[in-house]
């Protein structure tokens, strides 16, 4: 079973811009719920329509963002959902790039590794994994560690 990552497009005053991450974004007055939300988002993002053959498996635990090692108020809700072999992607200009992952392969710490950022002035060194030549942390790899932990249980 793999994962599907994103990388996202540089944008001005995107504060995750260029990094990994998975899609969805911000609710929109039009989405009834989060989930219709996280739906909008795929499809917008990646071109794959989750109610056309999609399964939602689940829901993860809602996780606060945080910026400069600070909590902000934004809660992320998220949702896992399986998806036939090899969807085809259509990437909109929000996302760069895309990367399917091993799931076990992440689980088993294959591709574990550490991330060294600054925040507020002091070096800090935070988990994460290199994938490819990618680096997932922060708030992503709190998602995927989130799902993870809801598989080993």
């Amino acid at each position: 079973m793999e994962l599907l990552i994103i990388r996202r497009a540089v944008r001005e005053g995107d504060p995750w811009s260029g990094h990994m991450g998975l899609p969805g974004g911000h609710r929109h007055e039009e989405d009834s719920d989060d989930l219709d939300t996280a739906v909008r988002e795929t499809r917008e993002e990646i071109g794959v329509d989750l109610t056309d053959g999609g399964e939602l498996l689940g829901t993860l635990d809602d996780i606060r963002a945080s910026a400069n090692g600070q909590t902000i108020e934004l809660v992320i809700s998220s949702f896992v959902y399986l998806v036939g072999a090899s969807p085809s992607l259509e990437l909109s200009s929000e996302v760069a790039e895309t990367l399917w992952v091993s799931i076990s392969s992440l689980a088993n710490g294959c591709y574990f590794s550490s991330h060294e950022v600054e925040l507020n002035g002091r070096r800090k060194v935070l988990p994460s994994w290199k994938i490819h030549g990618r680096t997932v942390w922060g708030l992503t790899y709190r998602i995927v560690s989130n799902l993870l932990r809801h598989m080993a249980a």
